[in-house]
């Protein structure tokens, strides 16, 4: 009999997680506590999917099936601390990626638009009090960020490092999120954003920069519906905004282009900014434990500058530093880190990955056809 691969063990979790996801949205549907308040539909509703489904339930399968210790378990699966100056980045990009993220479920949406498509609207009884505004923010923002993060960047892609390469994992769980929406209008962008909090994830050495940025663009979403409605500061944006569109179409064209690429020019000196500060940090850990390992008095490098002073001490360890810290052979190389040892697929293996991605696939695809879900 084969052993069981860490990918099937993986992709089992994960196909468990939407089964139980597609049924809880299916039960909503057909008005499950319908008879209750909408806001507190939507809240039970949140707390079983995210708390339960993108949570709990992965969490105690990922116990059970590979036995690992709790502390264990949130280490290898990313949740590893970061440093001030990191965090601030990754609220910066998740900034940048909401604007982005304007942009390109704005083209989707027309493409689809032109093939017949017709998104509900919301509606007009819509409870907009300060009690609203905070749920909103506890349901939309806080627990989808963590949540769907823990799954996606952490059981999936994270989990999946040691079965395919990193940049295969990064790819696999971008698209299982954007058809995690079970939604045609959010697909194509979701697995879009998906890609970018993956990758900034992996650079960033942590799951923590993934949640922050996946929160920030929620949280920015959920505060400008808020605000037009109770005439907060931003309230108009998307009204100033769509007819700034409407009436200047050409030249909307031609800012929206410069924008974009201010935007992607500040991503990317905002990622290399990432890169240098985790490269840095686990630069200076290695020198640590080196330290330690030499019955050295441990040095409290407090900024760069003061690392740089004692970079002589190298010269006595080199050969375990260069051990430690591999010369990157490509971009790819020093980006994604690709050194971990990789197991052979079966067909077997692959079969309940492609199922999960088959029924996100049918269910979006029906979003469009029956605008079901």
């Amino acid at each position: 009999m084969k052993k069981t691969t860490n990918f099937f063990k993986i992709s089992l979790i994960y196909f468990i997680s939407i089964v139980l996801f597609v049924g809880i949205r299916i039960i909503f549907q057909f008005g499950f506590l319908s008879n209750v308040n909408s806001l507190w539909q939507d809240v039970i509703s949140t707390l079983l999917i995210q708390g339960g489904v993108m949570f709990l339930v992965p969490l105690l399968f990922y116990f059970l099936i590979f036995k690992q210790k709790p502390k264990e378990t949130f280490t290898n699966l990313g949740f590893k601390k970061i440093s001030i100056k990191a965090i601030l980045i990754c609220f910066l990009i998740g900034i940048i990626a909401f604007f982005l993220n304007i942009i390109v479920s704005s083209f989707f949406n027309g493409i689809i638009g032109m093939l017949g498509y017709e998104s509900s609207s919301s509606s007009s009884n819509a409870d907009y009090s300060i009690l609203s505004f905070i749920i909103n923010i506890i349901c939309v923002a806080i627990l989808p960020g963590f949540c769907e993060e823990f799954l996606h960047r952490g059981i999936l892609m994270r989990g999946m490092f040691n079965s395919i390469s990193v940049k295969h994992s990064l790819i696999l769980s971008s698209i299982c999120f954007g058809l995690m929406h079970l939604n045609i209008v959010q697909v194509f962008y979701a697995a879009i954003l998906g890609f970018l909090i993956g990758f900034v994830s992996i650079i960033g050495k942590s799951i923590w920069p993934a949640i922050i940025i996946h929160f920030t663009n929620n949280f920015i979403n959920v505060y400008l519906s808020f605000a037009k409605a109770n005439n907060w500061p931003l309230g108009s944006f998307y009204d100033v905004l769509n007819d700034f569109l409407s009436n200047n179409f050409i030249f909307a064209i031609i800012i929206i282009s410069v924008v974009v690429f201010l935007l992607v020019f500040l991503l990317i000196k905002l990622l290399m900014s990432l890169l240098k500060i985790t490269s840095f940090e686990s630069f200076k850990k290695v020198i640590i434990n080196i330290k330690k390992s030499l019955n050295k008095n441990v040095i409290d490098y407090n900024n760069e500058n003061e690392f740089i002073n004692e970079i002589n001490y190298i010269n006595e360890v080199e050969p375990i530093l260069i051990e430690n810290l591999p010369e990157p052979k490509s971009t790819e190389e020093l980006l994604l880190q690709d050194y971990y040892p990789k197991e052979k697929l079966t067909m077997q293996s692959k079969i309940i990955m492609y199922a999960t991605l088959f029924l996100g696939i049918i269910i979006t695809i029906s979003t469009f056809i029956w605008g079901v879900l």
